[in-house]
């Protein structure tokens, strides 16, 4: 087996094999088959008994006592110091009689493992074997990467595995708050037995650890796929592991400003909340808990940005993400997808929980209108008055001011995040037994509607509340609305996200084409962002990015699937034409240098595609490329001079 590349493996000093295959034997491991045998030749032959009695200093031991075989093999120190002396030649009878069948289980065993070992070995690195996984003694710490086998000895099933998986969560966790911890482990789950590939994501979910952090390998296959799934880890490792340690900051600060929130807290007289509620709540018939609620957690928030760690990441965190490439797509498990919806939505304020289902309609409430199978047919935000709402007999309040819309159930979770020149669309999650779905709610400002307030207050007609929209994205979404009550013309459009699928068509000489299709995938090709974007520096040359306000601008940006893909096609690429062949490597050379992303189009070539703009053109430097983005399905006969075409349509759902 093949090393890994020198630098690939150079931040890895010390590596640790956790696998049952170098465990020692104990009692539990000697059968009474291997009793008999034991006893036989040490009546047979008095020379092994003499050798037995002389290592374990035993004045008195007749093999034809049961008790004093007992004593012996019920010792598990004495067992273990068995197991280790069969491998002198003096002692070698010993795994013909007392360890045959369980030698022959580590014999195996260490079969599953040669391919490891091989591989090791060719790393030369300095590997530490160990039979059990004791949180006591391993160092997470001092290794950096483990491989760990999923059933250890005596282990029939995945509980004590996945309690072992939590018991390495905390192991790291108490290293990052100390502060010891200066990287992440690369953990490799192994097994050979069946079921454990089933129960990979729950190991990984309970360690903690980020997918660049982790990976599984079935023992039979450690020889072809070891090495890939190491490099895949390894690749960009020292900015892997500033990521983590970036986000693990918010973490860290949130957890330094919940101490200060508690010592608040304790100091917080019984009569001080009894004011409070009486001269601020009571009278405007708000909810002591609530406003409680919102107390601590925006002092929570407000700890969390004033603490200096968080706000050191200003400087450091857009540096570090500024030019990454888009993902194509982001599944519904995303974990930001989650944190997205909590940080503009009150989850709490549902028909789901019972203390707040009874809480009155009020600015920001979300409805939904139900089929019979429970998924939404329609729904409904209030963008009316909160203080009428509250008090409908005396505002004579009977009706309700809502936008509406048809929701669209997504797999793809960025299709939330980006912006149409017009539009303002919330992410709505519904969960459904143990599945979340996520819907698109692209509001309709042109023709809001007024449900009767009791069929909303009373839940006719199939309505449930989903959720509250927190204060700002409920204003946010009113204003919105009133921005376009009685305007003339359209509004100012906003700076817009958009994606694309895309066909790549390498064009050569006498009318030579050669098209790559990825508009059958099923994520996003390309996105075209438009904005006041900040000029980067030249790496090549090192000049400096310009201090003055940039003007508006649209950049073309290849997603991380789409390069990936493409970069796997060019690879296998063999064109007959010279012109589309040297094109083809050009591309292969800005993907690989990770400079397909915000692309500048040439000037007089910024206006919008849905404006009549018929193709853009992008120029790549070093080497020197130009990129034409068509968005047709077929190519302008007025485009004479492209030699690489992108032929871009609109991106939505399979």
């Amino acid at each position: 087996m093949e090393a890994l590349e020198a630098t690939l493996t150079k931040p890895l000093k010390r590596v640790v094999v956790i696998d049952d295959a170098y465990a020692a034997a104990d009692p539990a491991d000697i059968d009474g088959d291997a009793v008999s045998r034991f006893r036989d030749i040490l009546l047979d032959f008095p020379k092994r008994l003499l050798q037995v009695k002389k290592e374990f200093r035993r004045d008195v031991l007749d093999p034809s006592i049961p008790q004093h075989l007992d004593e012996l093999l019920q010792d598990e120190t004495i067992v273990s110091r068995l197991w280790a002396l069969r491998e002198r030649q003096a002692w070698s009878w010993l795994v013909d009689t007392l360890f045959r069948e369980y030698a022959e289980d580590i014999n195996k065993k260490r079969e599953d493992l040669a391919g490891l070992e091989d591989f090791l070995v060719s790393q030369k690195w300095r590997v530490i074997r160990a039979p059990k996984f004791d949180p006591t003694t391993l160092d997470v710490t001092g290794c950096q990467l483990i491989f760990l086998d999923f059933y250890l000895k005596g282990e029939m099933n995945s509980d004590r595995s996945l309690e072992r998986a939590a018991e390495l969560a905390h192991l790291i966790i108490g290293a990052r708050q100390k502060g010891s911890l200066k990287q992440y482990p690369l953990v490799v789950l192994m097994s050979s037995r069946p079921g454990a590939v089933d129960q990979q994501v729950a190991f990984k979910e309970r360690t903690g650890l980020r997918a660049d952090f982790f990976c599984f390998v079935e023992k039979s296959q450690i020889i072809p796929q070891i090495a890939p799934k190491l490099e895949r880890m390894l690749e960009g490792y020292h900015g892997k592991q500033s990521w983590a340690h970036m986000l693990d900051e918010f973490w860290l600060g949130a957890i330094r400003a919940a101490t200060t929130l508690r010592q608040n807290l304790s100091k917080i007289e019984p009569s001080e909340i009894a004011l409070l509620h009486e001269a601020e709540l009571a009278v405007e018939e708000a909810r002591l808990p609530d406003y409680l609620s919102w107390l601590v957690s925006e002092s929570l928030a407000s700890g969390l940005l004033e603490d200096a760690g968080v706000r050191a990441l200003g400087a450091r965190l857009p540096n570090l993400i500024g030019h990454r490439a888009f993902p194509g797509a982001v599944p519904p498990s995303s974990r930001l997808a989650e944190m997205h919806v909590r940080s503009v939505m009150r989850m709490d304020i549902t028909d789901g929980l019972p203390e707040t289902k009874s809480s009155p309609v009020q600015l920001g409430d979300l409805f939904a209108r139900l089929n019979g199978d429970g998924t939404p047919r329609e729904f409904l935000l209030v963008v009316d008055q909160s203080c009428d709402l509250a008090r409908p007999n005396s505002s004579q309040k009977t009706a309700v001011l809502c936008l509406r819309c048809i929701p669209q159930e997504i797999s793809d979770v960025a299709l939330a995040f980006y912006r149409t020149a017009y539009g303002s669309i919330d992410l709505v999650g519904m969960t459904f037994g143990e599945e979340k779905r996520y819907y698109l709610a692209s509001w309709d400002f042109v023709n809001p509607t007024t449900p009767d307030l009791a069929e909303l207050s009373q839940r006719r007609g199939g309505v449930k509340r989903l959720a509250r929209l927190k204060p700002v994205a409920a204003l946010a979404r009113q204003e919105d609305l009133t921005q376009r009550v009685g305007r003339i013309g359209q509004p100012v459009a906003p700076p817009s996200v958009t994606a694309y699928r895309a066909k790549l068509i390498l064009i050569g000489k006498d009318s030579f084409q050669k098209e790559l299709d990825a508009t059958k995938e099923p994520w996003a090709s390309v996105i075209l962002v438009q904005g006041r974007h900040m000029p980067k520096p030249d790496a090549t040359d090192g000049s400096a990015p310009s201090k003055k306000k940039p003007p508006t601008t649209t950049t073309l940006n290849l997603t991380s699937d789409f390069s990936e893909w493409l970069a796997g096609k060019l690879d296998k690429l063999h064109v007959p034409d010279s012109q589309a062949s040297s094109q083809a490597n050009l591309l292969k050379q800005h993907l690989a240098a990770g400079t397909m992303q915000r692309v500048g189009f040439e000037v007089g070539q910024n206006k919008a595609a849905s404006l009549g703009q018929p193709w853009k053109k992008a120029s790549l430097k070093k080497p020197s490329a130009a990129i034409h983005c068509v968005f047709d399905k077929t190519i302008p006969k007025d485009l004479t001079d492209a030699m690489i075409v992108l032929l871009l349509t609109p991106y939505e759902q399979l």
